[in-house]
Order: structure tokens, then C-alpha cells, then sequence
């Protein structure tokens, strides 16, 4: 029978395999670096710039935190919601299509699984669902900031066209939220009128409606609407 590593042993190789994958991936990129240039372009650098903006990530990081726990119904919140944002965005730099928002989703889920009678089935669509509610938050702000500077500034008439357009996008996707936050037991009966005619889907389809239904608890929460509103501003 093979001899099992004692799992301090198992850690320590962790590391030292992270640091040298860490180090032989910065030493290729330094094959692609003009150095020379890269230390005039240091020796021009404001460094009295460099604190506050090494401070603004972190802070950014756990404003979004607090944002994404007032998602969560009340007394459900996932620990570890900073972690799991720096999980995601750093899946993000490595990885196309924003893939580190479906990591930042596994993790909050594992970490709701954890808690008693709770299944990672359920966990994972309700923090899918935060966090579609989160971005359709994002992309609203953005736009509303977007049609102002647009009023005030002139702008070539195509980007008014494809401002209003996104606008309209976002409109809509808020809208339907809205609605299934509002009528959940409309949104029921709706689904179950299109999926009478197949019971097993009715079934799943109605358990994952539910589990959709309670990520926008939070945005139900009348306690946590102001907050929400705030730390995304």
C-alpha cells in the first residue's frame, strides 16, 4: 500500500510549485520587456500616486463585497464574499469571456453548502442569481451615467443610437426582475401554463424558479434597498 504524504508536506510542495510556476512564467514575460525603456519609464513615474491607487483595489474590492452580501436574503449570506471576489477577478485577467464571475459564483456556493440542510444545487443558483441581479445593477449605473454625459456633452449622433439602445437592453433586463420580484406567484403560474405539457420539466423548472426567486430576496428586503443603492453608486 503506497505511504500517504503527511499534509504539511503536501502544503509545502504547494507553495514551492506555485513559486516556480510564478517565476518561470515572470521570467518569460521579462523576455518580451525592453528594459531600458522599462526603467526610464520608472524613473519618470509619480510614486506619490502609486499608495492611493494600490489602495483604491482592495477598497473597491470589499465595497463590492458588502454590495453582493445585501443580494443574499437576510441571515443567508456566504463568509468569505472579498476572497471570493479576488478568486473572480483574478480568474478574469487569466481567462476570456469574464470566466471568473462563474468562479466567483462556484465559490460563494461551495461556502453556502457548507451551512446544514443546505445542497450546492441550490447554493449555485442563488448566487447566480446575485449575481445577474449584481451586474444588471452595474450595467444600469453605468448606462444612467452614460445618457447624462450625453445630454450634456455633444456626441456624434451614432453614439446617442447605441446609448439609447443599451439603455433599452438594460430597461428590459431590469423590468423582467422587477417583475419576477414583484408577481413571484404570476411568474408561477406562467411558467407552469408553458410547461404543462411536460411535467418533469415543469418540476425542474420550478424548483430552479424558486431558487431564482429567493437570490431576489435581497432586493426584496426593504432593509436592503438603500444600502444597495448606495454602495453602488
Amino acid at each position: 500500500m503506497a505511504r500517504r504524504e503527511p499534509p504539511n508536506r503536501l502544503r509545502r510542495l504547494r507553495v514551492v510549485a506555485g513559486v516556480g510556476v510564478s517565476l518561470a512564467l515572470f521570467a518569460y514575460l521579462l523576455r518580451s520587456v525592453d528594459l531600458p525603456e522599462l526603467g526610464r519609464q520608472l524613473a519618470l513615474t509619480q510614486w506619490w500616486w502609486v499608495v492611493p491607487a494600490a489602495a483604491v483595489g482592495p477598497l473597491g474590492l470589499w465595497a463590492r463585497a458588502i454590495r453582493w452580501r445585501y443580494l443574499f436574503p437576510r441571515n443567508s449570506e456566504p463568509p468569505g464574499l472579498v476572497a471570493a471576489n479576488m478568486i473572480g477577478y483574478m480568474v478574469n485577467n487569466l481567462l476570456p469571456l469574464r470566466a471568473g464571475e462563474l468562479v466567483r459564483v462556484y465559490v460563494a456556493a461551495r461556502r453556502l453548502a457548507a451551512r446544514p440542510r443546505a445542497s450546492f444545487g441550490s447554493s449555485l443558483w442563488l448566487a447566480g442569481a446575485t449575481v445577474v441581479v449584481e451586474r444588471i445593477l452595474d450595467s444600469l449605473t453605468l448606462v444612467l451615467f452614460l445618457a447624462i454625459l450625453v445630454f450634456i456633452i455633444p456626441v456624434p449622433r451614432a453614439f446617442e443610437y447605441a446609448a439609447a439602445l443599451i439603455l433599452a437592453i438594460d430597461a428590459i433586463a431590469a423590468a423582467a426582475l422587477v417583475s419576477l420580484a414583484v408577481a413571484p406567484g404570476r411568474s408561477r403560474r406562467l411558467l407552469g401554463h408553458l410547461c404543462q405539457r411536460w411535467p418533469a420539466l415543469q418540476a425542474r423548472m420550478t424548483a430552479v424558479l424558486d431558487t431564482v426567486l429567493r437570490g431576489l430576496e435581497g432586493v426584496r428586503t426593504p432593509a436592503h434597498v438603500v444600502p444597495l443603492l448606495a454602495w453602488t453608486v
